[in-house]
């Protein structure tokens, strides 16, 4: 597993290639209208007339919708592989920072634990790591929460819980069992090889949506074959 500084830099790197390609998006895209108006304005015709006869013409009005199409499938790409580095990321500082706050947690067992001490440990983990956590007690859920810091949205923050009986943080501000790492599980797995995974799950989509489009012909028979107050089945829709 790598560090959670290199996946940190390999997220900035794959942001920087989104930016580009969206530029080179909008560039091509700026072309397209280009062409297109000049053609309106040379033969005074609708942009949909237009497009038809442009097509007819030559194909290079057909080369740059083709190349815009190909760009925005790389840009779906490399957002995707952002989605599993940020996974990665948060895995990372998880395995990082979570034992760390269980040393410094553990060193009040038993102990009054009020705003000054809270404090204490809040800083100690932060200047251990670089990260910054915070922990809640409600009912039975204790919630400790790893803030990713700039660059991230307060969803991508790590939440873990753990159950009263493995761990206690009574009213009255003590610790009263040890916080161990078999005590939270983490949902998130760690993805070695980021670019196979991206496109294992593109194809594993591809398949998907051919059993719904498969499944949607079947619903719609079947509804047609109704009557009266009999149930209809709801089609599925791509999100």
């Amino acid at each position: 597993m790598k560090k959670h500084t290199v996946i940190k830099q390999e997220i900035n790197d794959n942001g920087k290639k989104i930016q580009e390609l969206q530029e080179l998006i909008k560039g091509e895209e700026q072309n397209e209208k280009m062409l297109i108006k000049a053609y309106e304005d040379k033969h005074n015709c609708s942009p949909i007339q237009a497009r038809k006869e442009m097509k007819k013409l030559d194909n290079t009005l057909e080369e740059i919708q083709n190349e815009i199409i190909q760009l925005y499938a790389e840009e779906e790409r490399l957002e995707q592989i952002n989605v599993v580095l940020v996974s990665n990321y948060r895995y990372a500082v998880y395995k990082a920072v979570y034992p760390v706050i269980c040393e410094a947690m553990n060193k009040y067992l038993g102990k009054r634990v009020g705003e000054k001490t809270t404090d204490k440990i809040r800083n100690e983990v932060y200047e251990k790591t670089g990260f910054r956590f915070y922990w809640s007690h409600a009912y039975f859920t204790y919630k400790i929460s790893i803030g990713l810091g700039t660059g991230f949205s307060y969803n991508d923050d790590i939440v873990l819980y753990v159950t009263w009986n493995n761990v206690e943080y009574n009213h009255h501000g003590f610790f009263e069992e040890e916080l161990t790492e078999d005590k939270v599980k983490f949902y998130d797995n760690y993805i070695e090889d980021v670019e196979n995974y991206v496109n294992e799950m593109k194809e594993e989509r591809s398949k998907l949506k051919q059993a719904m489009e498969n499944l949607n012909e079947i619903i719609d028979k079947y509804n047609e074959k109704c009557v009266g107050n009999m149930h209809h089945y709801s089609r599925y829709y791509d999100r």
